[in-house]
């Protein structure tokens, strides 16, 4: 993981699938089935419909250790 995002707790969907090399859409998708652990920003908000996802740091740092890195 480059520096710039080492310290961060929550990547975007982009910043995510930037690291690990998967397209975005599946990125969502998993996030939506809990197969990827995030934060949907607007959960908690009221008329608020569409999804924006968060991506736990930590899963990145997972899914680089298991497939060894890019």
């Amino acid at each position: 993981m480059n520096s710039r995002l080492r310290n961060r707790r929550l990547l975007s969907v982009a910043e995510y699938a930037a690291l690990t090399g998967t397209p975005e859409q599946t990125v969502r998708a998993q996030l939506r089935e809990g197969r990827l652990r995030g934060r949907n920003l607007n959960a908690d908000r009221p008329g608020r419909v569409r999804a924006r996802w968060r991506v736990f740091a930590s899963e990145a740092d997972r899914y680089l250790r298991e497939r060894g890195g890019r």
